[in-house]
């Protein structure tokens, strides 16, 4: 998923940065080349299956390779992984993962529950949680992966990415601090907005905005009137990369909510 700015935009540089960071990354490889300060990689990872959006695209868009067997059937970036195993809807199909034998299990701590994490770790193969809540800790996370995954070159090159987005946009902050939410629209009137203690959070607050959002770690349904009041200078929405926001009916009825 991707994200684009409405109503008044806030800095180009945020964009850019949004552009840089999934909701999660992980990334894998096959190698069993020597780690970074001389020590073997104890195991070589060949299949893997990702359970989130982001971590499907980064495996497929950085892990070359890595093979991915499973992602979701939310998953349609890159295009390569549309001959992927679809293996999770709302739910992962625990059985078609087990067929598929995978060395290891990508997902993401807050699309999923105590009882899924619990089937998830049951399946027998290694498992990888990405559960960031700042920009730091994210890239501290996909260093580490990467140095196990033996796929130090591309996530180096990312973080080194993510890093250069972030000092340009603080380059350009301005002052006062623009208010902005990240919101996530759903069909008719059930929309989510990002808490204040998200990951997507501490994104806009490193490059320079105030964030309108309840307290919270993760999307929370939106309270209108509570929204309104915040008098927000900007909204982030979440769209997928390869449709226009016009093309998107859920981001067409946030912006023709009455409310």
């Amino acid at each position: 998923m991707s994200y684009s700015c409405v109503t008044i935009p806030i800095m180009r540089r945020l964009r850019s940065l949004l552009l840089v960071l999934p909701l999660a990354i992980a990334v894998g490889c096959q190698s069993t080349a020597v780690q970074i300060g001389g020590k073997n990689r104890p195991k070589r990872y060949n299949a893997i299956v990702s359970l989130s959006p982001s971590t499907t695209e980064i495996v497929a868009s950085m892990a070359y390779s890595a093979k991915l067997v499973g992602r979701t059937a939310a998953d349609n970036y890159p295009m390569s992984v549309a001959k992927v195993t679809v293996v999770a809807s709302v739910k992962p199909d625990y059985e078609m993962i087990a067929t598929l034998k995978p060395d290891m299990v990508l997902y993401d701590a807050d699309l999923y529950g105590p009882s899924d994490i619990e089937k998830i770790k049951a399946l027998g193969a290694d498992t990888w949680v990405m559960d960031a809540k700042t920009v730091d800790s994210y890239l501290d996370q996909v260093r580490r992966l990467g140095s196990m995954l033996a796929a130090e070159t591309n996530t180096a090159s990312y973080v080194d990415k993510v890093y250069g987005a972030r000092s340009a946009a603080q380059a350009e902050a301005k002052e006062p601090k623009p208010k902005v939410a990240i919101i996530l629209p759903g069909q008719g009137t059930e929309h989510m907005i990002a808490g204040a203690n998200s990951f997507y959070a501490d994104v806009l607050k490193s490059v320079g905005a105030t964030v309108v959002g309840p307290e919270a770690e993760k999307f929370v349904n939106v309270n209108p009137e509570w929204f309104i009041s915040q008098n927000p200078d900007a909204i982030v929405i979440g769209v997928n990369k390869a449709d226009p926001p016009s093309a998107n009916e859920a981001v067409m009825s946030l912006l023709k909510d009455p409310r």
